[in-house]
């Protein structure tokens, strides 16, 4: 063993006490060695808090300091962790639902008589599983919102409240069914110990759990759930380890258990005479040791994702006693070789005149459809799925019948899927469960087979695995996405859509002619746009002269001009085109938005494209930076910010992708900066102050900032291959970090983010499209100060950007 992981070995075995961290004799660089072995086990907080209460003239120069820093830094964490469980409890208790603490502070303070050396970073609930909905409805009217977790195998609901940052995992396990565990939470329940602020588990239920949360990514570990341990066995009185055997006993983990006795005994020389008896090591036990004592110095494998992950399902299964548990472990590697995203949340594209449509779906049969409004931003309105009603003797018929309909395909994304109905030309991205099932149609499974499948490989109730298996089947049937059942006659959505466009009134007659004229070049189309004088030539030149062009560089054929005129009536003003009232403001504060919004459409509507993004783009060197997101988001802040930093701008909101590279142009709008963005550039672009005020449709009040580019620039006339897409999101007070996104989600959130759609979608294409997002960097964007979003961003790419010329 070598000396940095000897000393870890050592603070563990003596809890962190500051005195044998005093003994360790370490050069500088062993001491920066261990504080990394440190964070990589969780074992960070206890070094920091045994380093903070040591002499400075015992450590290396800085050393000290940080240690205090940290240890402040814990505490202040842990305070606000112990009121957000002290609301939590308050909530839960009050709604009648039994709760337990696991890990966390509450483990802290049974283990250490410190709750900060066991500090994470959320809070950690155990209900039963009846009451997992309840219980998230209690913490939903306190503010959380639950987001599900990127697992494959779900144990847990996942809340945040985005106000204060806390977060709150509700457990009705503490393992997926890769590693099966039968949790009898009435039994921990009857064991219960009182807490500070809440009830936790009893001792034995405590060493079982840190046994098997020490294991559940074996052959890796995390020596803080080996510390965990063995601070519980100095309380421990031989009646819980007598315990802890009857519960290994009911559970299937007496070798998980022995497993980790027998490491304690090697890395810490800790010799539990009492529990050693009861958990006496076999030739599994002590293969698995010594796999785990390699394990520690150096990876075991070096392999591909999916192999990794398969054989370590293999060797966990092959560490349980009980069959059921190796068959439920075995059953669970098709979901983790897929690894669908988390949500049932599905994307369809749907073929339309131009621009064609794209509509993102829930299972659930529900369609969001996304269009483009004349002069309007685009708008999302809900149209409900054609159904298809099945009574009970006909639905318990099919379902024994069902099968994959022909045309249906799937797609691998790294190690996630896409679903591509060609007949529809219909994309869906599904979750871990609906990718089993699906799997398992193509394998010809009966609908009775499948509910019990599912109930070993999730680990759910009959009930729920019932639940869960007829509400999907159902959806697909409704989506046409199964063999024999009808589909949503071909037209009958382009009919409904038809009906619901609204009409376009007639332009007014005896208009004035209009007194200025200019000429505006966006993407292929030429716009002759009619003023009624200088006062409204004033209000739309500076939004639009990025795109002017004279009088004689305009098409020679004038028919090919799109000719639209602003007039003045007596309620305001009108954008008419081809006899047509296109938009109408009241004020002159609309007249720029209105103009430039039905210019944008019309230019959109003109060109040839696949994909049309609701997206700012940027460019690094020869690749190019995409940033989809929602209004609100800050993406018009950030891309202006970002064009200060070194990026060459190139949009804000609009970005197109071609045909067969998928690569981008954008469309260089003056990007339209809201009120509370006007102080956060203004040191930027000290222009900005000067420049009026607009209310735009949706009224809300902006400035025109110039746009950041060099007119006449021939590259932002080009399509550029993309080679980052972040997604940034603005809240406030929030800690800035950048996070990498799995591709399949990233290409589920720019789907979202996709007004048009004109590709023709087959097998092929989307195959294309599978593989360009594989060549692109995926990140999400959290950002609570702007100047640390940026640099993120920057760094992000123009230094890659460097590293790809070198």
């Amino acid at each position: 063993m070598n000396s940095v992981r000897a000393a870890l070995c050592s603070i563990i075995r003596h809890r962190g006490s500051p005195a044998a961290v005093a003994e360790l004799r370490l050069p500088t660089e062993a001491w920066l060695r261990l504080i990394a072995e440190a964070e990589r086990h969780g074992l960070a907080p206890l070094l920091w808090s045994a380093l903070a209460r040591l002499d400075e003239n015992r450590l290396p120069p800085g050393l000290a300091g940080r240690a205090r820093a940290a240890r402040g830094e814990m505490e202040g964490r842990t305070a606000r962790l112990q009121r957000g469980l002290a609301e939590a409890a308050e909530a839960l208790t009050g709604s009648g639902i039994r709760t337990l603490v696991l890990k966390g502070t509450a483990l802290g303070r049974r283990c250490y008589g410190d709750p900060a050396v066991r500090v994470g970073q959320d809070i950690d609930l155990l209900v039963h599983q009846r009451d997992v909905e309840p219980a998230a409805a209690a913490l939903v009217a306190r503010g959380f919102i639950r987001e599900p977790r990127p697992y494959a195998l779900i144990r847990e609901d996942h809340l945040v409240r985005h106000r204060d940052g806390l977060v709150v995992d509700l457990h009705w396990n503490i393992t997926g069914a890769q590693f099966p565990l039968d949790l009898d939470f009435a039994a921990i329940w009857e064991s219960r110990q009182p807490g500070p602020v809440m009830d936790m588990p009893g001792d034995a239920w405590l060493l079982l759990m840190s046994a098997v949360y020490l294991l559940k990514d074996y052959p890796e570990l995390r020596l803080a759930y080996l510390a965990d341990f063995t601070a519980l066995s100095a309380h421990a009185a031989e009646e819980d380890w007598r315990d802890l055997a009857r519960l290994a006993e009911s559970t299937g983990t007496r070798r998980i258990v022995a497993l980790t006795l027998e490491m304690a005994r090697r890395l810490l020389d800790l010799r539990l005479e009492e529990a050693a008896a009861l958990f006496p090591p076999d030739r599994k036990v002590q293969g698995a040791a010594q796999r785990l004592e390699t394990a520690l110095d150096r990876p075991v494998d070096s392999l591909q994702p999916h192999l990794a992950r398969l054989v370590q399902v293999l060797r966990q299964a092959n560490l349980r006693e009980r069959r059921r548990e190796r068959l439920q472990a075995l059953a669970s590697l098709w979901s983790l070789l897929v690894s669908p995203t988390p949500e049932d949340t599905a994307l369809a594209g749907r073929l339309g005149t131009a621009p064609r449509l794209l509509r993102p779906l829930r299972l659930a049969g529900t369609f969001l459809a996304t269009s483009l409004s004349r002069g309007k931003d685009a708008m999302t309105r809900k149209v409900a799925g054609a159904r298809h009603e099945l009574g009970a003797a006909a639905t318990a018929r099919g379902l024994r019948r069902l099968r994959p309909a022909r045309g249906v395909s799937l797609h691998l994304i790294d190690d996630q899927g896409l679903l591509f109905d060609a007949r529809g030309e219909a994309l869906y991205s599904l979750s871990t469960s609906a990718a089993w099932l699906w799997c398992s149609l193509e394998e010809g499974t009966s609908a009775a087979d499948l509910r019990e499948a599912y109930t070993a490989s999730f680990g759910r109730s009959p009930e729920d695995a019932a639940r869960d298996v007829d509400a999907t089947l159902r959806s697909w049937q409704e989506l046409g996405l199964l063999d024999g059942f009808g589909r949503c006659p071909a037209g009958a959505r382009d009919k409904e859509e038809a009906d619901s466009e609204e009409a376009l009134p007639a332009a007014p007659a005896g208009l004035a002619p209009p007194a200025i004229e200019r000429r505006f070049r966006l993407l292929d189309t030429v716009f002759r746009l009619g003023l009624p004088g200088a006062a409204e030539a004033a209000l739309v030149e500076p939004v639009m002269a990025a795109f002017a062009i004279a009088a004689d560089a305009a098409s020679g054929n004038a028919s090919e001009e799109v000719v639209l005129q602003l007039a003045s009536v007596p309620d305001g003003y009108v954008l008419v085109g081809e006899g047509r009232i296109l938009d109408r403001c009241d004020s002159p504060a609309g007249v720029a938005p209105i103009v430039k919004a039905e210019l944008l459409v019309a230019a959109i509507n003109r060109y040839d494209f696949s994909f049309y993004l609701h997206a700012a783009m940027l460019r690094a060197g020869e690749d190019c930076l995409l940033l989809p997101a929602a209004p609100g988001s800050g993406k018009t802040t950030l891309s202006a910010a970002l064009a200060r930093a070194g990026l060459a701008y190139h949009s804000d909101e609009v970005t197109l992708l071609d045909g067969e590279r998928l690569a981008a142009r954008g469309v260089p709008l003056c990007p339209a900066v809201k009120e509370g963005s006007w102080p956060v550039l203004k040191e930027r672009y000290p222009e900005l102050d000067r420049q009026p005020r607009h209310r735009r449709g949706d009224d809300k009040i902006v400035r025109y900032l110039p746009p950041p580019v060099h007119p006449g620039d021939r590259a932002l006339d080009r399509h550029w291959p993309v080679r980052w897409i972040v997604f940034p999101r603005y809240r406030a007070g929030a800690a800035t970090a950048l996070r990498p996104l799995a591709r399949i989600e990233a290409l589920r959130r720019l789907l979202d983010e996709c007004l048009a759609l004109r590709l023709q979608l087959d097998e092929a294409a989307v195959e294309r499209l599978a593989r360009w997002i594989e060549g692109i960097e995926c990140h999400e964007l959290e950002v609570g100060d702007l100047d640390a979003a940026v640099g993120l961003v920057r760094g992000l790419c123009l230094e890659r950007a460097r590293a790809s010329v070198s």
